[in-house]
């Protein structure tokens, strides 16, 4: 009889329609999904019907859903896998550059600290040897036998320990900063001048003497940048 109502039982004499597809009558349509079986009845509302395929096609949606879910997880946890990796490679690089660039200027330290060391300690070698040859010239001098070629050789040697000790200030002039070490470097060739022309032996001493505590001066201010 049409129209009929729906309803979701279905005897177990009466052989059932297969599953999965979709009959239509006059003025009706039998939805068949998947492991529910709808045929019309009289007396059952239609909306019996609907409920059970709503909740037929529901456990579907679900999965689907929680497969979605699942597949967010995924790449949210593969997102903070890279980037974790990228933020310990870059802490990485930056310690071992703020390490290189603490080892090299150490080591720029350490070369420029040798290099005054040698250098003060030239000057302080320069200046000896200069002393004790206008000392040897002044004496050559002031002999009354002294013989030409000797008071020649005297002078020569004056003259190149005067140009290496020269040569020494000149590299303590690249080398230092502290403008005090500079004054006492200079400092140290103006009693050697005077020894050159010292009228005696007196005036000599003196000005030996003088040298001397001004080298000493200028080796106490060299050892304390150097330290």
């Amino acid at each position: 009889r049409w129209p009929p109502t729906w309803s979701t039982s279905w005897p177990s004499s009466a052989p059932g329609p297969p599953s999965g597809r979709v009959y239509a009558g006059p003025g009706a349509t039998v939805l068949m999904r998947t492991g529910v079986a709808c045929r019309p009845t009289v007396g059952a509302p239609i909306t019996n019907s609907l409920d059970t395929v709503s909740r037929a096609v529901a456990p579907s949606q679900d999965g689907e859903q929680t497969a979605d879910y699942l597949g967010m997880q995924g790449l949210l946890a593969s997102v903070l896998a890279v980037v974790g990796t990228l933020l310990a490679s870059t802490v990485t690089y930056v310690f071992q550059r703020v390490n290189a660039g603490r080892a090299e200027r150490f080591a720029r330290d350490e070369r420029l600290r040798q290099e005054r060391i040698a250098t003060y300690s030239g000057f302080a070698g320069a200046i000896t040897e200069l002393r004790q040859g206008v000392i040897s010239l002044w004496f050559v001098r002031h002999r009354d036998d002294a013989a030409h070629p000797e008071l020649y050789a005297a002078r020569a040697a004056s003259d190149r320990l005067g140009a290496a000790a020269d040569h020494a200030r000149f590299r303590v002039q690249l080398l230092a900063e502290n403008p005090d070490l500079l004054a006492l470097a200079d400092a140290a060739f103006e009693p050697i001048g005077a020894i050159h022309h010292g009228a005696d032996r007196a005036a000599l001493v003196e000005h030996e003497n003088r040298c001397q505590d001004l080298l000493k001066a200028f080796i106490t201010a060299a050892g304390a940048q150097v330290r």
